[in-house]
């Protein structure tokens, strides 16, 4: 993937048929923490001074949800994950503060007869969504059939608007949803900008709870997880907390609730992801997954054939080429099929 200015936000088991075929599929989105490439970008240490890419850019105001001072909905606390307490603590657990009211004015949708096409939402730049189309593709080929409202992850979700690939299933589609930022310099943004979803702040890149590691925690795009974020070598970096992420999942998505889309970007941490997932455990039936950045651009990388083998692994069929820089990967037992 070529570097940007701008960071692009940045399992091992086969599923059972029995537990597929037991539980209806639905489908979420996850992004992963840490997050893309930047590209251009000469950044030579960690400033907090630094400006933010919002503050050379137009002024956003008209495309933030209008916060309205309303406790979630019923539905959402009767499901209030068990272990709540321990998230909102360790991993800054902040749940939805505000319920879908329909669509964002920003979404093109009439009181017309016609299906909406949101195509007034997919002419927004980047600064509001997807850069490469990725959210357009994604609900095009899977899910503008789909008569429900689903469900979505994304890891790497940066300030919750600048080049995240959920935010139009959450503000024109109401889906539910978890955004999962590692940086604690952006993360205060995700749940101002993002009110209706669950939002946290860690690194789901640890197999055992209550770890951490070393974060550079910048105000770019492609901050990540030391050693692995290769434009920031060497720079200062934060300690952040660091979990796996399957008992998150469990209690966000509890009741084997499915995750419809899962969109994963984390500047090479992918894999370590992955592997903090039990797919027999979990349906996730679309998951979009970062195999290009700023250290994997070689067709023979190792962090890449690693994504792919666990996805194999777990059953998982591969779609190469259908969105810039990253892999599509459907579950055989998912409903979201290509035609």
């Amino acid at each position: 993937m070529v570097k940007r200015q701008y960071r692009r936000r940045q399992k091992q088991q086969q599923p059972s048929s029995q537990f597929w075929s037991q539980n209806a599929p639905r489908l979420t989105r996850v992004r992963v923490f840490g997050s893309a490439v930047v590209t251009g970008l000469m950044c030579t240490s960690l400033s907090f001074s630094h400006r933010s890419p919002h503050s050379s850019l137009e002024p956003i105001d008209s495309f933030l949800p209008v916060r309205k001072e309303q406790t979630p909905p019923q539905a959402e606390q009767a499901q209030e994950p068990a272990a709540i307490e321990y998230n909102r603590t360790k991993y800054h657990y902040t749940p939805p503060s505000q319920s879908f009211g329909g669509p964002h004015s920003s979404c093109g949708v009439t009181d017309n007869n016609n299906p909406p096409t949101y195509e007034s939402f997919f002419a927004l730049d980047s600064r509001y969504r997807s850069r490469d189309k990725e959210d357009k593709i994604i609900w095009q080929k899977f899910f503008a059939s789909m008569g429900k409202r689903g469900t979505y992850v994304e890891m790497g979700a940066y300030n919750g608007m600048h080049e995240t690939n959920s935010r139009f299933f959450d503000v024109c589609l109401g889906w539910k949803g978890l955004l999962i930022e590692a940086n604690p310099v952006m993360f205060p943004e995700v749940p101002a900008s993002r009110p209706q979803a669950h939002s946290m702040s860690f690194a789901p890149s640890c197999q055992q709870p209550d770890q951490t590691l070393e974060f550079h925690a910048t105000l770019w795009t492609n901050a990540g997880v030391a050693g692995l974020a290769k434009a920031y070598e060497g720079e200062e970096t934060v300690k952040v907390p660091c979990g796996p992420l399957q008992p998150v999942l469990e209690d966000i998505f509890a009741g084997g609730e499915a995750i419809d889309f899962f969109s994963l970007d984390v500047e090479g941490a992918e894999p370590l992801v992955l592997e903090t997932i039990d797919f027999t455990k979990v349906q996730i039936h679309v998951m979009l997954i970062e195999v290009a950045n700023s250290f994997c651009k070689k067709e023979d990388c190792e962090q890449r054939n690693h994504v792919r083998e666990i996805m194999k692994k777990a059953g998982y069929q591969q779609y190469k080429g259908m969105v810039s820089g990253s892999d599509v990967f459907v579950h055989p037992n998912s409903p979201y099929q290509l035609a």
